[in-house]
């Protein structure tokens, strides 16, 4: 009897040891997840921004060439 509940003890802190493992891959990936977003995030906002300077720079394209027109 006494040895089962020592089986049973050493299985529980087995598993234990596998979920504490689980959890610290799962915070990795959770965390390189986040990095990947942030990149990206910080990708589409330089996008946006050279986006709006073609579309200013074309406006004063088009106003130079009525100006000297």
């Amino acid at each position: 009897m006494e040895q089962d509940i020592l089986i049973s003890i050493n299985d529980i802190l087995t598993s234990t040891k596998e979920w504490e493992w689980i959890n610290v891959v799962a915070l990795g990936v959770a965390v390189g997840a986040l990095i990947i977003a942030s990149g990206s995030h910080q990708a589409a906002l330089r996008a946006k921004k050279a986006v709006t300077f073609d579309e200013r720079f074309s406006v004063y394209k088009d106003a130079e060439k009525f100006l000297t027109d």
